[in-house]
C-alpha cells in the first residue's frame, strides 16, 4: 500500500513541475504544452499576440481605419481597436482616440451628431463617416439642396 501512495505522491508532483515550467504558469488563463508553451484561451495572450504567459486579454477589432496594404494590395484589414485606439490589456476595451467610437473604435463619431440630416455609418458600410441626405451638403451649419448652388 505505501508503495502505491509514493507513486501517487510522485506522478502528482511531476504534474505539478510540468505546470510551473510555462511562463507564469500560464496566468491562469491558458494550459501548459509539452514544450513548456502555453496554449492561451481565447481571447488571451501576451502583448496583443497569441502565446506568451497569456496574462494580456486581447480587445475588440474591426475593420481598420488606417494600416499597411498586404502583398496583394488589400487594405484595411481588421484590427484591434481598428488602430484607432488604445487597447487596455487589463479590461480588454478599447480606448478610442478623439473622432472615434464604439466597441472596436470601428465608428467615426459624427459632428453634432450629423446636425440630425444623416447617420454615422461604420467602415464596413461606407468608406466615409457620414451619409447626408439629398438636402445637405455635408456641412453642420448649411442646409441647402445639392447642386442648386443655394
Amino acid at each position: 500500500m505505501t508503495a502505491i501512495k509514493y507513486l501517487i505522491l510522485l506522478l502528482a508532483t511531476s504534474i505539478q513541475l510540468a505546470n510551473a515550467a510555462c511562463p507564469n504558469g500560464c496566468s491562469g488563463h491558458g494550459t501548459c504544452g509539452v514544450d513548456d508553451v502555453c496554449s492561451c484561451y481565447s481571447g488571451w495572450g501576451m502583448g496583443g499576440l497569441p502565446g506568451g504567459d497569456c496574462s494580456d486579454r486581447f480587445c475588440p477589432s474591426a475593420l481598420a481605419w488606417v494600416d499597411s496594404p498586404t502583398k496583394d494590395g488589400r487594405t484595411h484589414q481588421y484590427a484591434e481597436c481598428a488602430n484607432k485606439g488604445y487597447c487596455n490589456r487589463d479590461t480588454g476595451d478599447c480606448e478610442c482616440f478623439d473622432g472615434y467610437e464604439g466597441k472596436a473604435c470601428g465608428r467615426q463619431s459624427c459632428p453634432a451628431n450629423c446636425s440630425g440630416r444623416g447617420t454615422c455609418e461604420y467602415m464596413k458600410e461606407l468608406t466615409y463617416g457620414a451619409v447626408y441626405n439629398e438636402f445637405f451638403d455635408g456641412s453642420t451649419t448649411e442646409l441647402k439642396r445639392l447642386g442648386t448652388g443655394g
